[in-house]
């Protein structure tokens, strides 16, 4: 079977593009996540190419089949989900897969002091986070995320700004 670069990648035997593993990327701290910007389009792939950087994957259909269907592939997406909510400070109840609420986690006081100003890159990663959740059969997870974010915005929309 010809599997794409991303399942590959997904599956936890491929490499990104800088030939980094997803469990490598999965375990970097904070600040190597707020630093390092290419490695979000393998995390959270969508189905057009990146304006960014021409090495990111771009799911095609067998890609779309097989995060669709139970096993790593799926596995593997929540945890890189659940681990930039906990970048953004954030944290989810997904006992009830159809209901997923994300919340503030402990640390949120001190992440937000990282994406919550106008205009912050990080919004084009949480807008991707989005998408990508979508399209790979995750849309709870996504609306759960939404919603916080919405919220959020509700109450500190000053710090976040109009776009």
């Amino acid at each position: 079977m010809n599997e794409s670069p991303l399942l590959r990648f997904y599956r936890g035997d491929g490499t990104d593009h800088a030939g980094r593993r997803l469990d490598e990327i999965l375990a970097w701290p904070d600040t190597h996540l707020e630093a390092v910007h290419d490695y979000i389009q393998w995390l959270f792939p969508l189905n057009a190419p990146s304006q960014f950087y021409p090495h990111a994957p771009t799911l095609i259909a067998a890609d779309l089949v097989a995060f669709h269907q139970a096993g790593s592939y799926r596995d593997n997406f929540l945890r890189a989900f659940r681990r930039m909510l906990r970048f953004y400070g954030l944290d989810c109840d997904d006992e009830d897969t159809e209901d997923i609420y994300v919340d503030p986690s402990l640390v949120f006081e001190l992440r937000i002091k990282v994406w919550l100003s106008p205009g912050n890159h990080n919004y084009l990663r949480i807008s991707r986070i989005l998408k990508s959740a979508t399209m790979l059969g995750f849309r709870p997870y996504a609306l759960g995320l939404f919603d916080y974010l919405d919220r959020l915005y509700r109450q500190a929309g000053g710090r976040i700004g109009n776009e």
